[in-house]
């Protein structure tokens, strides 16, 4: 059977638990990291799902000068071919011409003058980048975060496997970008597939525009970038002109229409720079000749808008007021502290998106202060913040509320971010039917959830046998998960790179590839 599906390999079928994994231990190799010969300037990161490339971070395979010759330091992604047995077995002979594992692309992040230091690769070791890779390994963004927030950049990608005969590719880079999702629960819920696209003729999100283009067999993507405010949404494909689109009218599902027209707004998509990039060198290229630009697939940002929160968190209040005014303050002045949090995409239809919206209560402190005053140590009657579940169409801004919850003492900032990502992991538990509700799909208990962030599925997170002893546990004291769950279970649809042991100094024992039985070990180890 094939090596690269390890449910096969462990005779799964599906997202059933497995009698054995044994055939799958016995077909992993091993590969030594000194093997490699790669740059001793780059940092191996990771393995793809495939096993086919190797990503490393490091400096550009060229030299930057400017004008009047001073140097520019650089940091880039590479990626090397991953080694095969033959080519391994033949390091052995001292005759070979060949490279065991040969570099064919480089992906430029950002450049800066060195300051007359030479050593090009404390970038990689003092600048946090975060890469998602899409589960198919057709499209990657990487976060380049900087001390200065408006020194930040995004790179939007295509993959290596993608171009392989192309000798320049374009990327998108958006500086000075506001990168706010290293503050919530993952960065794994902002890259999925997708195969419908807004056409760029309707120019608003309203509730009677429903032409959208829908794709062929090949599947486009869509990229979230959280901005503290709201997420600046990309829908992303390859060669968007030349494919057979399908312009299809489509109903929302949305039980409310939207009263204000702010919620989603397209974007013209100036911010955005767009280069050509030599795969070889990293050289960048802002026109390159007609002539020079080679055949074959092309990355393109087919539609960009900005999705307000504090928009529709008003829109959600203007039905709910008495929730947080008074008879004294019947209008709602400002907006009350608010913090969001992405759950799924697609869960309900590829048109939507699941979030909750957790935000404070402006009546509580008066209230709190009210009932002191009265009578001491008297709780406040209105809860300090509330959450709400939302399903929001991104193609007219309609809407769905969900379950409402509430907190009755807690409603700082610090809380309300907790709070949300807790909710939004718990909802994408029961969506995913991971944890106790792959044995229970109605378990309501809300759990302080133990999760990690490497690479890979684990079976144990689907088996309903292994979770149902504590999903079917009474009593109201909470009781300890029986093992932490990966975080790519519950986002399948990419995978998450960062150079955080370059960064921290950790020695890393072994570097695991997620569906192929291949790993690198590091000696010494």
């Amino acid at each position: 059977g094939s090596l690269q599906n390890p449910f096969h390999l462990c005779g799964r079928k599906g997202k059933q638990p497995a009698q054995t994994s044994c055939w799958y231990n016995f077909a992993r190799k091993s590969i030594p990291f000194a093997a490699l010969e790669t740059s001793g300037s780059d940092a191996v990161l990771a393995i793809d799902r495939t096993g086919s490339f190797l990503i490393s971070i490091g400096k550009a395979r060229h030299k930057i000068s400017t004008s009047d010759g001073e140097d520019i330091q650089s940091l880039a992604i590479h990626f090397h071919a991953m080694p095969s047995p033959s080519s391994l077995v033949g390091t052995r002979n001292n005759d070979r011409h060949y490279n065991v594992s040969p570099h064919f692309c480089t992906i430029p992040l950002i450049t800066e003058s060195c300051n007359g230091d030479d050593s090009f690769f404390n970038l990689a070791a003092i600048t946090p980048v975060q890469i998602l890779l899409s589960s198919d390994g057709a499209v990657g963004a990487a976060f380049v975060q900087r001390s200065e927030q408006n020194e930040s950049a995004i790179v939007i990608f295509p993959s290596p496997s993608n171009h392989l005969n192309q000798e320049h590719v374009k990327v998108f880079n958006l500086p000075n970008a506001r990168i706010g999702a290293v503050n919530t629960h993952t960065l794994r819920n902002l890259l999925w597939k997708t195969h419908l696209i807004p056409n760029k003729s309707l120019g608003s999100f309203q509730r009677n525009s429903n032409r959208i283009k829908k794709l062929g067999n090949k599947a486009g993507y869509l990229f979230f970038n959280d901005e503290d405010d709201g997420w600046r949404i990309f829908w992303i494909a390859y060669n968007v002109e030349d494919l057979d689109c399908e312009i299809t009218e489509q109903k929302s599902q949305q039980k409310c229409e939207a009263v204000r027209s702010d919620i989603i707004q397209p974007c013209d998509g100036s911010e955005i720079d767009v280069s050509w990039i030599n795969v070889s060198s990293g050289i960048t290229n802002k026109n390159l000749p007609e002539q020079n630009k080679q055949s074959g697939e092309e990355l393109s940002i087919a539609f960009e808008a900005y999705l307000n929160i504090e928009a529709l968190l008003c829109e959600i209040l203007l039905n709910r007021k008495h929730l947080v005014t008074t008879k004294d303050s019947p209008e709602l002045k400002r907006s009350p502290e608010y913090f969001y949090s992405l759950i799924s995409y697609g869960a309900n239809d590829e048109r939507s998106i699941n979030l909750v919206v957790v935000f404070s209560n402006p009546r509580y402190e008066k209230v709190k202060a009210k009932c002191s005053s009265n009578q001491r140590n008297k709780k406040a009657s209105v809860p300090a913040s509330y959450g709400v579940y939302v399903t929001l169409d991104l193609f007219d801004q309609s809407y769905s509320e969900g379950d409402w919850v509430m907190n009755s003492t807690k409603h700082d900032p610090a809380f309300l971010r907790r709070w949300a990502n807790k909710l939004a992991v718990n909802r994408r538990m029961r969506e995913m039917k991971v944890g106790p509700h792959s044995a229970d799909p109605d378990y309501r208990k809300f759990l302080g959830v133990n999760l990690h962030e490497q690479n890979r599925e684990e079976f144990l997170d689907y088996d309903s046998l292994f979770w149902n002893p504590f999903a079917k546990k009474d009593g109201k004291q909470a009781v300890a998960l029986p093992k932490t769950i990966a975080m790519s279970s519950l986002y399948p649809s990419c995978d998450v790179i960062t150079n955080s042991p370059v960064i921290s100094g950790l020695p890393v024992g072994a570097i695991e590839c997620r569906d192929f039985p291949v790993s690198l070990m590091y000696e010494n180890t």
